[in-house]
């Protein structure tokens, strides 16, 4: 049926049908092409979008996934947001649970549970730190927007096609032969853009008619390409400064500036990889920092640690580095010191250094540093050299604070004993291995046991006698002393009902109280159940306390010592002239005794310095109208010192050493018998 009626044709007409039926084939192909590869070019930069942010998330999110920490993460993955076609993202760890999410329907972060089964597009990425997959990221994306762009750009396609064809149908019975050599260039235009994607190529033809349209359309439609172009390149500009923020969150401290715990896991993973045999790790820990914290708030706190960061970056060379790992932890890589003397006077250097009084908010703190000195090895691995500085760390906590140690095996050693104590300490009160031992009290001008001092003894089954020295800051670090203590407070009060009944009811005890339990409000029910049970008279019950326990927190040291004295029984102050405290902390104190320690004692009478501290002792508490017990009095010339001085309280080992309540029960009855006589 087209065939005869093509012959019918004139042949201007069948030029014309022919002319424009090809170039309705070849606009139709362009179109379909252009069309197509629009789309194929929307999806693939759709794509290479979604895996970037994948990519960005995985490089950022494995230190908080490290550290436990989902509001990072969640954070991190917030910066989905800024692309619409995400429709959720979220976490998964190794053990299968959800760890962090986003989700565009709510608009915020956390573990959400929202279904995701509209998305086009399903993605995941495995999270990897330190070349061990922690998790897998999954997100789910759509293709509304793809879709809207292709069919805007599309149906403008096809209206500049049609335009262009009704325009050629009018003139191409005059213009035949110009109106095919610029469709063949446009042809050719157009194949190159999409062949190279160089949309930088433009049409040269400026004829006034339908073909000149078309030349403007397809310049017009490269500009606005090249427009997006440019608008992808400011895109990845921006990105760019994002990542190097999030690269400065991931691998610097908000608030020293120096690198931080993920950054020095890195400096010392590949320096260990090395198998450098001379750089040595310091690993610093700031001593009293709590006290400022707690004393002067959070925000001095953040002060000092930055000044602290600053003075430790002056003090190194270049070549060396230092982090702040955590809370008022530091760490330091020597790379420029080859011997050990060389790392003491750094240390020095830094003792020194931390040791000069900090000005924060216009007022003077002091602290301290305690380091531990680890030196690589070849072959070692970075887990054992952090573990031997910490190791050197605790030991010089241990020695006093505000010193150095160097690893070495003898620490070690001293640090396995120390773990295995631990372990033992944890069962020694349900095994009965604690005895409570008395020291007693003397009253000077009659010589009568008038009161005791209760000290804890530990009979280790393998060890023996463990010295308290050795176990009570062990107690107090694992917080096993809160246990402990409430089992001495109550034996001491048994033990103290007992004699007083026994022998006479005036004898009083002294119950030393450890720091840690001393800032547990439970001590106060503690003492009260005791106090009920064994209705000894709160009066003759002394709780000891030391200097430096009350100068941590001087303000809830008062109010623990009220509620002590609301209860009916005395303070004592132990190792008086020892700590810090000075008069007008002294007079806050609701304290009854003050105990001279044995270091003064000691060089009585013949060390003038000793004495004239003592005296001054006496006229402190004379003034305070405070009692005194001298300790430590081991021969009849310190006591005879101490008479003069009108001293009416001593103990020491001239009268007895600590001994069993059996012993003291001895002593006790064989005084009876005197008075008797």
């Amino acid at each position: 049926m087209f065939k005869p009626y093509f012959n019918q044709l004139v042949i201007r007409e069948k030029l014309l049908f022919m002319q424009l039926s090809v170039l309705a084939i070849g606009m139709l192909i362009v179109f379909v092409a252009t069309v197509t590869y629009q789309y194929i070019s929307y999806q693939r930069e759709l794509m290479q979008d979604l895996h970037a942010q994948m990519a960005l998330i995985e490089n950022n999110v494995g230190s908080a996934i490290a550290f436990d920490d989902s509001l990072a993460a969640g954070e991190i993955l917030q910066s989905l947001s800024t692309n619409p076609s995400v429709d959720q993202a979220y976490i998964v760890l190794n053990n299968h649970t959800r760890f962090a999410g986003y989700d565009a329907d709510k608009l915020n972060v956390g573990n959400q549970t929202s279904s995701a089964s509209n998305s086009d597009i399903h993605l995941q990425q495995t999270i990897t730190v330190n070349n061990q997959q922690v998790g897998v990221l999954y997100l789910n994306a759509n293709v509304h927007r793809v879709n809207a762009r292709i069919q805007v750009f599309a149906l403008a396609l096809f209206f500049a096609v049609m335009f262009a064809m009704l325009l050629a149908r009018v003139v191409s019975k005059r213009i035949n032969q110009i109106l095919t050599e610029p469709i063949t260039y446009l042809e050719s235009l157009v194949t190159n853009v999409t062949k190279f994607n160089n949309y930088s190529q433009r049409s040269t033809i400026q004829s006034e008619d339908e073909i000149g349209a078309l030349s403007i359309g397809i310049n017009s439609m490269l500009d606005n390409i090249k427009m997006r172009d440019d608008k992808l390149v400011e895109e990845l500009k921006h990105r760019i400064v994002v990542e190097r923020k999030l690269d400065q969150l991931a691998y610097y401290d908000s608030q020293t500036k120096l690198p931080n715990r993920h950054a020095f896991t890195e400096h010392i993973n590949q320096a260990t990889g090395k198998n450098r045999a001379h750089f040595y790790l310091l690993m610093l820990d700031l001593d009293f920092f709590k006290v400022v914290n707690d004393t002067h708030g959070h925000e001095a706190g953040d002060q000092l640690l930055a000044q602290c960061g600053q003075r430790l970056r002056r003090i190194l060379d270049e070549d060396d580095t230092v982090f702040r790992i955590g809370g008022d932890e530091f760490a330091i890589v020597l790379n420029a010191v080859t011997t050990i003397r060389d790392v003491e006077k750094i240390c020095q250097r830094i003792i020194h250094a931390i040791s000069q009084k900090f000005l924060i908010n216009g007022q003077e703190i002091a602290i301290g540093t305690s380091i531990g000195i680890a030196q690589s090895s070849s072959g070692g691995s970075e887990s054992n050299l952090i573990k031997n500085a910490d190791v050197a760390m605790y030991w010089a906590k241990s020695a006093g604070k505000n010193t150095y140690k160097f690893y070495s095996e003898e620490i070690e050693r001293a640090n396995f004993h120390h773990q295995k104590l631990t372990t033992d300490l944890q069962t020694a009160l349900k095994n009965e291995q604690f005895e409570l031992y008395y020291q007693p009290i003397i009253h000077v001008q009659t010589s009568k046991i008038i009161g005791f001092e209760a000290l804890l003894r530990w009979h280790h089954p393998v060890e023996g006698m463990i010295s308290p020295n050795v176990f009570i800051p062990i107690a107090e670090n694992t917080g096993a002393i809160t246990t402990i203590g409430s089992w001495v407070i109550k034996q001491a009060l048994a033990q103290l009902s007992r004699w007083q009944a026994t022998y006479h009811p005036s004898l009083f005890m002294n119950v030393n109280i450890s720091a840690r339990q001393f800032f547990d409000k439970r001590v106060i029910d503690i003492v009260r159940e005791a106090l009920q049970e064994t209705q000894v008279a709160p009066a003759t019950v002394h709780f000891e306390v030391t200097e430096s326990m009350l100068m941590e927190d001087v303000e809830k040291a008062v109010d623990m010592l009220t509620q002590l004295r609301e209860l009916g029984t005395a303070i004592a102050i132990d190792d008086f002239g020892t700590g810090h405290s000075s008069m007008s902390y002294l007079k806050q104190f609701p304290v009854d005794t003050i105990k001279i320690d044995k270091s003064f004692v000691r060089g009585l009478p013949v060390d003038s310095v000793d004495t004239a501290i003592v005296e001054a002792i006496f006229a402190l508490a004379k003034s305070l109208k405070l009692d005194v017990v001298a300790e430590g009095v081991e021969t009849v010339q310190q006591l005879d010192c101490l008479k003069h001085k009108h001293c009416s309280k001593v103990q020491g080992y001239l009268f007895s050493e600590p001994v069993s309540a059996e012993k003291i029960e001895s002593y006790l009855a064989k005084s009876s018998k005197l008075a008797h006589h």
